[in-house]
């Protein structure tokens, strides 16, 4: 016996020794993996989400309209004056080749008052043209901007339109689970009593005073709200409570409708008010440059009557060319300046939209006619970027 006993302590101890050994290695190897596991994380870098962003964005292209970005950009109403100024200066350099022409042709300078009447006509003529057409364009703009401040609108008016009724739809059912619960403790009530009713037992013990007492107290007793008036009475309760919140609701979207007219309203008065502007300043622009033009004719008028007055054929060509060739200089300049300012514009575009991608973590951006699939279209961003540059340098 003691010897089955001592074989028993031994198995025990045995047992105790392994699963020490069994729980160092585990343990050990718990730690290690704990370790590599630290190693790993140290090894790792913290990306930030902007980082991130990058990361998973960065076959993004940032792009801007070119068309749209030049012609928003402060300077461009400059290149629209030199353009024009092209225009009518190219119609004067017809005029006057077609006199150099005719010099040559009849070897003597032929009605100069009536070239001069024939330029003053075209020159006025284009420029009512070039009037006209940027008139229209103009108003077609601002048709465009309008149903597009409509149709913002609208979506916003139907985006909050949406977050009221959903408001609402949420409290009706918060209400309504109340009032579920309301309902279900009185029908409840209403089960208990008629239980209580049905299978009561009344004992009468024959004595007159106590039966007047019974029934004083059971008059009583159905004297109060019977729990059926109380049904009654919490359903009016609740669906007068939802005509409340219907009307509320109601109120509620009406308020915003006008609300968002009167936004609307405000909008399109501001877009008819900052195209009158630009109407009369094109307008006051375009009559400066008849202005320009009669100058220019009565400049003419002064060097073709020092014409007449040279009695030398060679004399009269060479002063009617070297007016020519000033005039045609003139308008080489003016076309050498417009590309030199759109180039400056179509920079300061570029430059901006650099800036921009630069803020939000991307690489450089570009100009296109086309916004190209996975490309991120800042154009709007750049306009309000170039606004606030020009306000500033003023």
């Amino acid at each position: 016996m003691t010897r089955h006993r001592r074989l028993s302590w031994n198995f025990v101890i045995w047992l105790f020794i392994c699963g020490c050994i069994v729980g160092f290695i585990t343990n050990e190897e718990s730690i290690n993996l704990f370790k590599q596991q630290i190693g790993v994380l140290e090894s790792k870098k913290i990306i930030s989400p902007e980082t991130m962003q990058s990361v998973n964005d960065k076959n993004y292209q940032i792009v801007a309209v070119r068309d749209s970005a030049l012609k928003k950009h402060p300077l461009y109403p400059e290149i629209e004056k030199l353009a024009r100024e092209i225009a009518t200066r190219k119609i004067e350099q017809k005029a006057y080749d077609d006199l150099l022409q005719e010099w040559e042709n009849q070897k003597n300078l032929a009605n100069p008052q009536g070239f001069l009447q024939t330029q003053s006509e075209l020159v006025t003529n284009s420029l009512a043209q070039l009037k006209d057409a940027l008139i229209v364009q103009l108003r077609k703009e601002m048709v465009l901007e309008k149903e597009k401040l409509q149709k913002e609108s609208q979506s916003q008016l139907e985006k909050e339109k949406k977050q009221i009724i959903g408001r609402y739809l949420k409290q009706i059912a918060s209400e309504e689970q109340q009032y579920l619960q309301e309902l279900a403790y009185l029908e409840k009530k209403q089960n208990s009593i008629a239980i209580q009713a049905k299978y009561s037992i009344r004992v009468d013990i024959g004595l007159k005073n106590k039966q007047t007492n019974f029934t004083r107290n059971d008059a009583n007793i159905q004297a109060e709200v019977s729990p059926e008036v109380e049904l009654k009475k919490k359903q009016q309760e609740w669906q007068q409570r939802l005509l409340e919140l219907d009307k509320e609701q109601e109120n509620e979207l009406d308020d915003l409708l006008a609300k968002r007219l009167a936004s609307l309203a405000k909008k399109e008065n501001e877009i008819d008010i900052r195209y009158r502007e630009k109407e009369n300043y094109y307008l006051q622009s375009m009559t400066k440059e008849v202005q320009a033009a009669e100058k220019r004719r009565s400049e003419l008028a002064k060097a073709l009557e020092s014409i007449e007055k040279v009695s030398a054929l060679d004399q009269k060509t060479n002063l009617i060319a070297n007016f020519n060739d000033k005039q045609r200089k003139q308008l080489e300049n003016l076309v050498i300046k417009k590309e030199k300012l759109l180039k400056r514009i179509e920079q300061e575009c570029l430059e901006g939209l650099n800036v921009l991608a630069i803020k939000k973590g991307y690489s450089n951006g570009i100009l296109v006619d086309k916004i190209p699939e996975n490309a991120m279209d800042l154009t709007k961003d750049l306009l309000l970027f170039l606004n606030r540059q020009d306000q500033n340098n003023m």
